[in-house]
């Protein structure tokens, strides 16, 4: 949502109209850099405290055998209100524009760089200087929370001795146990991909960046990271493991398996999701390293009631720290040769992508009469796989795209009806339409001991299509039918030996159409076949497969979107239902114009140009008229 109705913001944008395009990028010399998107000119470099031990081993002979990873993150920018007490009538807004950045293999933690005023259009000075690094007002470095993976860091055990006074150092201690490598790239607004969801206004009415710890921090558990950018700019930290150590565990995967959950893992990139449309998230999904979907509440106007999400009739509380939650759905599969023993943790790397189910569903209404009633929920769709390791691109074991459906209702509360909270009784006067029976209830979606719960099967077609121009296409084949009094969503096993999700799905041309990239990545070198290397003549290029499917049942397209024969039509017949293209390797964009949507990718191997493959618009729906002419 735009924040120009919030106060201050269109005089604030106004005021910097002429503002110099910039693009800033982080490099592995040590420095993120700020470069003007008018002439290349480099405007400001930063080089973050965490990086700092290693930058001599810039200068070691031998680098190019010992290569280091420094601003090794990607940063993203927003605009925030950091006044203080909003809520008086006199409040004065102070819109700043922050820059978040992260040092991904490089160290771990994160930093906040004020960039509100790098120069003009018409090449007025900004406030680019060093001067103004740590000036009293408006510094260009707000914060540095970054730490090189040399320093020490207490355990959770030892930060939690009550000895430790004041409180203030105590949290201290375990934030920074809780911090690992951030790896996850910004996540993008679905509706508009300048803007990143992250930064955010919250229902307190207080500005922050909302990120998942990462990876190898101290603690090795799962945390929401809530970074306050007003105010006395305090770090929140939902930890999804509750009170749980290495010391009080337990194994048992009907219990949570709360010892996996707590050792080498950490969260990943996180989708925030606005429920009553006000611009402020109320929930926030993200994965983690083990496979764990977990759901996050952030609805209330008090933070000390946000955490990881319950279920059942305890589905409305939680608590920062010390509420030991349950995912929404755990990943996992088997291996190459073995699909369907199921018993790997999938990692989840990606933000999910989140859209409310539209479908019905039959009940018995009572009497012996049978009611169709909204399914209700939201589909929460991911994919599982990582390549953050060296020897994850080796990796062959069986990755997955899920759907699943989170059934949590909710209802409108407060005096102006702008909260939401979780529906939990079928009594409730505000609830009783929404739940019809104590199945309504929110409850997570349970694996079994050997499958991936009530998902519906849906699978890739073994048998290439069609193949032209260097192009394969395959289709997508219901596996098994999807029944809503039955089913909780849908799953599609990856077909290619190594092939995983490392990239968000978004949505084709506005419909419910997932668009998903997957890669099998490359890896091997001329020194040896194992290790992925950057240099050229690699053993194994990267393969990439555009795959459209329905986030609601996992189907194919109902029309005809690829051109498998190169006609220039699109026939479901002639076409042969074909919803999955191999495509070039690294980034793909595309670009909608008239009747088509261009994907462009990199160079075509075959012919040295950039590969260009037009696909079909989805199908205008005309609607009733709504007006009658009156006489």
């Amino acid at each position: 949502m735009s924040n120009y109705a919030l106060k201050g913001y269109a005089a604030f944008t106004r005021a910097n109209k002429e503002r110099l395009p910039m693009i800033y990028v982080g490099g592995n010399d040590g420095m993120l850099h700020g470069f003007s998107a008018k002439n290349g000119a480099e405007k400001i470099a930063y080089v973050p405290r965490g990086v700092i031990p290693a930058l001599g081993r810039l200068s070691d002979p031998e680098y190019n055998n010992r290569h280091q990873y420094y601003v090794d993150g990607s940063p993203m920018t927003g605009d925030v209100d950091v006044g203080v007490n909003p809520d008086d009538p006199a409040y004065v807004p102070n819109w700043r524009t922050m820059l978040v950045g992260t040092l991904g293999a490089g160290g771990k933690g994160y930093f906040l760089l004020d960039v509100t005023t790098p120069g003009t259009s018409t090449d007025e000075a900004g406030n680019f200087t060093e001067a103004n690094a740590g000036a009293t007002t408006n510094p260009i470095v707000v914060m540095d929370k970054t730490r090189h993976a040399s320093e020490t860091v207490a355990n959770v055990a030892d930060c939690e001795n009550t000895a430790i006074t004041p409180a203030a150092n105590r949290e201290a201690c375990l934030a920074a146990a809780d911090i690992g490598h951030i790896f996850a790239k910004p996540v993008m607004d679905e509706v508009n991909p300048q803007r990143t969801t992250q930064i955010t206004r919250l229902n307190n009415n207080r500005w922050a960046v909302v990120m998942g710890n990462g990876y190898n921090s101290k603690s090795g558990r799962p945390v929401l990271l809530i970074q306050y950018l007003d105010g006395d700019q305090k770090l929140l930290r939902l930890v999804t493991t509750g009170t749980t150590t290495t010391a009080n565990c337990v194994t048992d995967p009907l219990k949570g398996n709360s010892c996996a959950n707590i050792t080498d893992n950490g969260l990943s990139a996180p989708r925030l999701v606005d429920i009553n449309g006000d611009g402020r998230p109320d929930v926030v999904y993200a994965g983690d390293n083990k496979g764990n979907l977990w759901k996050f509440l952030v609805a209330s106007d008090d933070d000390t009631k946000w955490g990881v999400a319950q279920w059942g009739s305890n589905a409305n509380t939680t608590n920062n720290h010390t509420t030991t939650g349950t995912p929404l759905y755990t990943a996992k599969g088997g291996t190459e040769g073995s699909p369907n023993s199921r018993t790997l943790p999938q990692p989840i790397t990606t933000a999910p992508t989140v859209r409310a189910n539209d479908r019905k569903k039959e009940i018995d209404g009572g009497g012996g009469k049978k009611e169709i009633v909204a399914v209700g929920g939201m589909m929460v769709a991911f994919g599982t796989g990582r390549n953050v390791t060296k020897l994850d691109p080796q990796d062959p074991n069986k990755q997955t795209l899920y759907s699943v459906l989170d059934n949590t209702r909710y209802k409108l509360v407060g005096t102006k009806k702008d909260r939401v909270e979780v529906c939990t009784s079928t009594t409730d006067d505000d609830c009783k339409k929404l739940l019809k029976t104590s199945d309504d209830l929110p409850a997570p979606v349970t694996v079994t001991a050997s499958g991936p719960g009530p998902l519906a099967k849906q699978e890739i077609s073994s048998a290439i299509v069609n193949t032209r121009d260097g192009r394969d296409f395959w289709t997508v084949d219901v596996g098994t039918a999807l029944d809503w009094t039955v089913h909780k969503g849908w799953y599609l096993d990856l077909p290619q030996t190594g092939e995983r999700l490392l990239k968000p799905m978004g949505f084709y041309d506005g419909s419910n159409l997932l668009t998903v990239f997957s890669q099998v990545p490359a890896q091997g070198s001329r020194t040896d076949a194992n290790v992925e290397s950057c240099e050229s003549g690699a053993v194994q290029g990267e393969k990439q497969y555009l795959t459209l499917l329905n986030i609601m049942d996992g189907k194919r397209p109902s029309v005809q979107i690829m051109d498998t024969n190169g006609n220039g039509t699109y026939d479901l017949s002639s076409d042969q239902g074909a919803s999955r293209i191999s495509t070039t390797k690294g980034d793909q964009t595309t670009i909608k114009v008239g009747d088509k949507i261009t994907l462009y990718g990199d160079k075509d191997p075959k012919t040295g140009q950039p590969r260009k493959d037009d696909l079909a618009v989805m199908p205008e729906e005309s609607l009733r008229p709504s007006w009658r002419q009156l006489r």
